[in-house]
């Protein structure tokens, strides 16, 4: 899937033109027949006038997907550039057309055109196929989709490749190395209006300093509890989509989760955020925040019959207490439900908040205590928090948050929903400390 060349066809003058055969455009390319596919057409851009291209100056991309060429009708080509590509979400991945998404260096988002998507969808090269799937394929399809999880990878003083999380990458800069300063023993450089730290991952991974340094400093910006931090990293390479499981068997340093045993090489998954303790103690925090009753209702959960009712102020009972754990992201999902786990409770996971709502209203079914994420698709863990909050048979149940975000602004606004503490992401001592600690409350009030 590659670009093949560009053509910029006069209409008005050229010698080979753009004609209609079959009722599709076509042009003449050096002797071939190259079929063409109009992008607004594609999108469902509408144009002020009908695709006639006469008398009109055509911009032609000239593609390559599956063997086949065919030229691509643009309005208009603007430059080249350097970019990584970031996968779409999860609930977008079904878009054929889309490979994924950049940041610019404006700070604006750019969607990546799929090539092999776009031949597919004009039907170029490919039958035309009845658009009808089984229920099992169509599951089967979701399922392979909520298993994949999305890393940014980086080269660094070492011969292993290394991973972060993507959910954790805010925005990737180069900065000249010469722009980089010194705030006593911390180095820095002014960036947006703001002094970005900048910490160097080699360093906190406890790699030996590299004898000569290039003149561009590649860093991944991360943002922490409302903060921006930057990891200095040797080289960004690409990003990678995989199903593989993280294993934290040999884990031994602090600053790494654990490896990515994909089929063609083992890449080392760091935690950015405790690269970002270590090299600054100081940063290194635990919030509670007492409950506040909401008042607002977003979707209403199913009412419970009243054994169900008496059976959550009950006495528990001897079997392992039941988290609903609720995170959209696999690989925390998975981490998290394996400290849990670890920790002697049941785990019953659910990918956003809507899900959660369905399992909550299952009648045969009582939760013990809900962790959630707080950014997710179709219902965050706000507006979870507040539909869990107004109804009678949850309305005392122990909820507490995660995040990444976990800045003033948003602990506040958990409160106000109804969480009783707010934690910041993949800290398993606080964790399971608060579990505990909630879970003795709730015995206690009953």
């Amino acid at each position: 899937m590659k670009l093949e060349e560009l053509v910029r066809v006069d209409q008005a003058t050229a010698e080979n033109k753009i004609e209609i055969l079959h009722g599709a455009p076509v042009f003449r390319l050096r002797g071939n027949i190259l079929p063409l596919v109009d992008l607004n057409k594609v999108l469902g851009i509408e144009k002020s006038a009908k695709h006639d291209y006469e008398n009109a100056i055509v911009n032609i991309a000239v593609l390559n997907a599956d063997r086949c060429s065919f030229g691509l009708i643009i309005d208009e080509i603007q430059d080249t550039a350097d970019i990584v590509v970031k996968p779409l979400n999860r609930l977008l991945k079904s878009l054929q057309v889309y490979s994924g998404a950049t940041v610019m260096g404006d700070g604006s988002i750019a969607l990546i055109l799929d090539v092999l998507g776009l031949s597919k969808v004009a039907q170029i090269g490919h039958e035309k196929i009845k658009e009808e799937s089984t229920e099992n394929q169509e599951n089967e399809k979701s399922r392979k989709v909520l298993e994949m999880q999305d890393f940014l990878l980086v080269r660094l003083n070492s011969p292993t490749k290394h991973a972060l999380v993507l959910p954790y990458v805010n925005r990737l800069e180069e900065f000249d190395r010469k722009s980089i300063e010194s705030s006593g023993s911390l180095r820095v450089i002014r960036y947006r209006d703001v002094i970005l730290p900048v910490i160097s991952a080699n360093a906190q991974l406890d790699y030996p300093t590299k004898t000569t340094e290039s003149e561009r400093v590649p860093v991944v910006v991360i943002e922490r509890a409302g903060m921006l931090y930057g990891i200095e990293v040797d080289e960004i390479l690409d990003t990678l989509s995989t199903s593989a499981n993280t294993d934290t068997a040999l884990t031994r340093h602090p600053c790494i989760f654990g490896n990515l045993n994909t089929k063609e090489e083992l890449i080392v998954v760091v935690d950015p955020f405790e690269m970002i303790s270590k090299a600054l103690p100081e940063t290194e925090q635990l919030s509670q925040l007492s409950n506040t009753a909401p008042t607002s209702n977003i979707l209403k959960l199913p009412q419970p019959g009243t054994a169900h009712t008496t059976r959550q102020a009950a006495a528990p009972s001897l079997s392992k207490p039941k988290i609903l754990l609720v995170e959209d992201t696999i690989f925390f999902q998975r981490a998290i439900s394996n400290i849990l786990d670890q920790g002697g409770y049941e785990v019953i996971s659910a990918n956003d908040g809507q899900e959660a709502i369905e399992i909550l209203s299952r009648e045969d079914l009582v939760i013990d205590l809900i962790v959630s994420d707080i950014e997710m698709p179709r219902l965050n863990g706000f507006e979870l928090a507040k539909n869990v909050r107004r109804h009678q048979r949850y309305s005392n149940l122990p909820m507490l948050a995660i995040s990444s975000r976990a800045d003033r602004k948003h602990m506040a606004e958990g409160a106000q929903a109804g969480f009783n503490i707010y934690l910041e992401k993949l800290r398993p001592v606080p964790l399971l400390s608060a579990i505990q600690d909630l879970l003795t409350k709730k015995v206690g009030a009953a």
